[in-house]
This record gives structure tokens, sequence and C-alpha cells, in this order.
């Protein structure tokens, strides 16, 4: 499934919690946005110190997990995706997971 979530300056659900293999996170954004996986999107925070844990940089993609085609570990979690950003406005991140 592949989802686009316009990610704000406070915690934005990018994808609700589900089984998952594998993912792919791509910041189609001209600032970092940083996600975590957590059941408490209230605990999401951009403020100096308290950054979840997984930075994104702008334009830049991460991945996890076995990929479609491709061999590697398995990856599984059961969480929601959470993203911020500390900028204005809304910023584009494309979430591609089975």
């Amino acid at each position: 499934m592949i989802t686009k979530t316009n990610v704000q300056s406070t915690a934005t659900l990018v994808s609700a919690a589900r089984a998952r293999n594998w993912f792919i996170l791509q910041n189609q954004s001209d600032v970092d946005i940083f996600v975590a996986f957590t059941s408490d999107g209230g605990s999401v925070t951009g403020s100096t110190g308290a950054k979840p844990g997984i930075l994104i940089s702008a334009g830049e993609e991460i991945g996890m997990g076995q990929l479609p085609g491709g061999a590697g570990e398995r990856f599984a979690t059961n969480l929601a995706i959470y993203a911020i950003h500390e900028s204005t406005g809304d910023k584009v991140l494309v979430c591609h997971e089975g």
C-alpha cells in the first residue's frame, strides 16, 4: 500500500497500527522529517532534545525489511507510524508498506 501524508508541525499519523513486513518512507519535502513507531502519538515532539527516533533528511528515503523481490531480514511491527517536522506548513512523506 502506498500513502501520501501531509506532515504537520504536530504529531501526524502516517500509518495506523498494523502488521507489516517491510516499509519505505520517502521525504518529498524541503525540510527534515522525524518519524517514530509508537502507540502514543502525543509523545512525538519536535522540540530540541526530544525528537523521535528516525530522522529522514529532505529529499531522502529509508527502508527496512524484506523488500518485494529482494533478500534480507524480515521486519515486523504493529505500531503506528507518526511523523513531525520543525518548520511551517505541511510537508509530504510517502509511505510504501507491505
